[in-house]
Formats: C-alpha cells, structure tokens, sequence
C-alpha cells in the first residue's frame, strides 16, 4: 500500500501534522514503513521488501514515501501564502529524476548525447501515440460517456453532446 507525505497538503505543512504515517498501518494490523520517497532506490528496495512479504502471504505493508510536490496543488491554491519560498528551494535538489540522473553521471551512465537520444525516442513515442490517438473517431470518444451513471445527468449530456460535435442538441 503506497502512500505518499507531501511537505504541505493544502495548507498545513507536514510540521504541523504527525511525523509519519506508519503507525496508522499498525493501528490496522498492517506494518509500516517510511522512506525518502525521492530516493528511487529507497522507495524501490521498500517496494520489493513489501512484495516479497505479500507473496510469503504475510499481507500488506503500508509504504510511506515522504516526498515534496514541487508542482501546484490545484489552481485554486497558492502555496505562497502559507509556505516560505526556501522551502520550496530545499526540495528542488531532492527532485528524483535529478538525484537519478546524478547518480547515473557519477557513474558515467548518463551524458548529454544518452539524455538528447533518450528524448528524441521519448518524443517519437509520443508523437506516434498522439497520431494514433487523432485517428479515434470523435464518437468513440463520447460514446465513453453513455455508460457513466443509469441515466445521463443534464452536464453529462452536454459534454457527450459538445463530443459529438452537436453542441446545440
């Protein structure tokens, strides 16, 4: 069972909350543990640990990454009031793409032309998935719709509609 501890959830900084989670895993009967959840191979050793109890049939694990969204929260929050710009700084080092992608360097298993080759192949994925995905016709699309609830609500119908390209229906 992974779980994620972000610095700040809403506006309440984790400081301000239980320093971990685990125990409520315990409370359950569920052991738990914490780890850095930007240090891939903490949350990958945990990871397997936890996989390797459940195949024994020994049952879940509670698995606590404490991590930091760099990212906003939703478009409705603005961490400035609550959260002191050096905070924000001090998780930006702890990316874990960036802590990765150093590892690998110092190893000599990462460079410029290993991250262009990478990108350019990420991007080819990509443009053929979007090509593909042109290639849907509008009322596959919302056809997904139809089966959301017994009966459409009155904006479900509009979305399907505005899919289907009858706006005005």
């Amino acid at each position: 069972m992974p779980k994620q501890q972000l610095g700040h959830l809403d506006s309440a900084p984790a400081s301000n909350r239980r320093p971990n989670d685990c125990p409520k895993g315990v409370a359950a009967g569920v052991p738990g543990i914490q780890v850095d959840g930007n240090d891939l191979f903490a949350v990958y050793s945990a990871t397997c640990h936890a996989v390797e109890r459940a195949r024994r049939g020994d049952g879940p694990t509670l698995i606590e990454g404490v991590t930091y969204r760099l990212g906003i929260h939703t478009t409705a929050d603005d961490s400035s009031r609550y959260e002191p710009p050096e905070f924000k700084e001090q998780w930006r080092d702890k990316d874990p793409v960036l802590r990765l992608q150093r590892y690998l360097e110092r190893r000599g298993k990462w460079n410029e032309a290993v991250a262009e080759a990478m990108e350019a192949d990420i991007k080819a994925q990509l443009d053929a998935a979007w090509a593909e995905a042109q290639r849907v016709p509008a009322s596959q699309t919302a056809e997904s719709l139809t089966h959301v609830f017994a009966e459409m609500t009155p904006r479900l119908r509009r979305q399907h509609d505005e899919l289907k390209g009858d706006a005005h229906a």
